[in-house]
């Protein structure tokens, strides 16, 4: 392989510079498998308007940032104006060969350096769809020179790179036996079950907050690629599986991923 030149390390450096945040628009993804299905929001969680991706969504969701084809475009334009792509292979009739999946591989060269990318429309047909797919392969492979890549963490590289997978569903609503406890001197009579745990009661007015902090903390989880092993680091801290956990020890626990809080 050819060294780089110093003109050549320079010019690609600019394309790790970070976008301005009026640049950075944001996916939503919805991480509960029920308000998927429902195209909205299940009975655990409520249908918001959220004020990062600006859309009417299920509370259960995390938002990915991503920079559009507009602004890729005219960073490379910045960086490179003689930068150009090229797909992979050609087909009979010479146009790009898409894959089996309808995606497209291609080759980008910027200040004559060349890197492999690759974009997909998630099964949709048509001319948006052919432009949708391009401008994705150009960003997949603009993120090969560090461009934009200070928005992605190590669990949203896994969704670029092998497409969104599920994140854990919602626990189990049935609750878990309650261990016995020693008889107290005077008994005292037995409370109603919380609403949330009678089976198809709606949930309480705390219960937004609750599932709003869980799936921050979740978030956060996925943020420092903790997330499997977040159920057994959560039982150990608190005495208690997650799912008897309240929406304060889940915003302690988000806190103490993400370092603003002293372990």
């Amino acid at each position: 392989m050819t060294p780089l030149t110093e003109q050549q390390i320079t010019s690609l450096a600019r394309l790790r510079e970070p976008f301005p945040a009026s640049e950075i628009r944001y996916l939503p993804r919805v991480w509960c498998g029920n308000c998927r299905d429902l195209k909205g929001a299940c009975k655990s969680h409520q249908r918001v308007k959220c004020q990062k991706c600006r859309n009417n969504i299920s509370s259960a969701h995390i938002d990915l940032s991503y920079v559009g084809h507009a602004e890729a475009t005219n960073r490379l334009l910045n960086v490179d104006p003689s930068w150009g792509w090229e797909p992979v292979a050609l087909d009979e009739k010479g146009l790009p060969q898409h894959d089996q999946n309808g995606g497209l591989w291609i080759r980008l060269t910027v200040c004559g350096v060349t890197r492999l990318g690759y974009g997909n429309a998630d099964g949709k047909r048509g001319g948006d769809a052919v432009k949708e797919i391009i401008g994705d392969a150009i960003r997949n492979a603009g993120m090969r020179f560090g461009m934009a890549l200070d928005l992605w963490t190590s669990s949203d590289l896994e969704i670029a790179e092998h497409g969104p997978k599920d994140a854990p569903t919602d626990p189990d609503p049935t609750p878990p036996p309650v261990a016995a406890t020693p008889p107290r001197p005077a008994p005292a009579a037995v409370a109603d079950p919380p609403q949330e745990q009678r089976p198809g009661a709606m949930p309480p007015a705390g219960a937004a907050e609750r599932e709003a902090a869980l799936a921050e903390m979740k978030s956060a989880a996925a943020t420092v690629g903790f997330l499997d092993g977040l159920p057994a680091q959560f039982a150990d801290s608190f005495g208690h599986p997650i799912e008897k956990g309240t929406a304060a020890e889940f915003r302690q626990a988000t806190a103490l991923m993400r370092g603003s809080v002293a372990a």
